[in-house]
């Protein structure tokens, strides 16, 4: 009986431990260097309100002092319309976008490598990388 017990003991543990290690890599779990290196930036920034599709929204708050127009799905307060009015804006809806910013008071943009391309009315990146800008606003 001891020894089963300590069997399952270790196996358990060992499951614990190494188990995570498979999923590490996954995108929910790590960022790329394009990504890593914006965020940093952007924490070296003044603070405001970032507008970004909710994947990026979750890693804006540990590298900056920004809060996010939508981010986590437990701490957005109506997560699910936040969600598709940024999808909206980001990529169908761009002409939105000008008077969204201004009624929001969103600061910066970050726009990734997976959506279409930002309008022009936009400008200059502030931060510019093939994958990942970011728009300075104000």
């Amino acid at each position: 009986m001891p020894f089963s017990y300590v069997a399952f003991a270790t196996v358990g543990s060992a499951f614990l431990v190494l188990a995570p290690l498979a999923v590490a890599a996954q995108p929910q779990y790590s960022v790329s260097r394009a990504e890593y290196d914006g965020l940093a930036w952007l924490g070296n920034q003044p603070s405001g309100t970032v507008l970004s599709m909710p994947g990026v929204g979750l890693y804006v708050p540990a590298y900056s002092a920004d809060t996010v127009y939508v981010g986590h799905y437990d701490e957005t307060f109506d997560y699910y319309t936040k969600t598709q009015r940024t999808l909206e804006l980001l990529t169908t809806d761009q002409a939105g976008l000008g008077d969204f910013m201004t009624t929001n008071h969103i600061r910066y943009v970050i726009w990734t490598s997976d959506l279409p391309a930002p309008p022009a009315s936009l400008g200059t990146p502030a931060y510019d990388s093939p994958n990942f800008k970011i728009w300075r606003i104000y």
